[in-house]
């Protein structure tokens, strides 16, 4: 079974995968479609991505806290929050 399938069925089985894997656009947002806390488990480069972003925090909003820090900074002075 593929690392992408394997995500597919539980975004989770991302904290399983290689660094490389982690680092994959396509697996990552497969994983935070499916689970959003799977952002945990993203790369640095992965948490910054604005679409990934999105989809996890759609499905999971709690993942905020996984989000990379300039990102997060973008989020609140969009939303008015400090």
């Amino acid at each position: 079974d593929s690392v992408l399938n394997q995500v597919k069925k539980n975004g989770l089985n991302l904290s399983r995968a290689s660094k490389k894997i982690k680092n994959n656009r396509d697996v990552v947002l497969a994983a935070v479609l499916q689970n959003g806390m799977a952002l945990r488990y993203a790369s640095e480069k992965c948490r910054a991505d604005r679409e990934i972003v999105t989809v996890a925090l759609e499905q999971t909003p709690d993942a905020f806290e996984f989000v990379s820090p300039k990102l997060q900074a973008r989020i609140r002075f969009v939303e008015g929050k400090p």
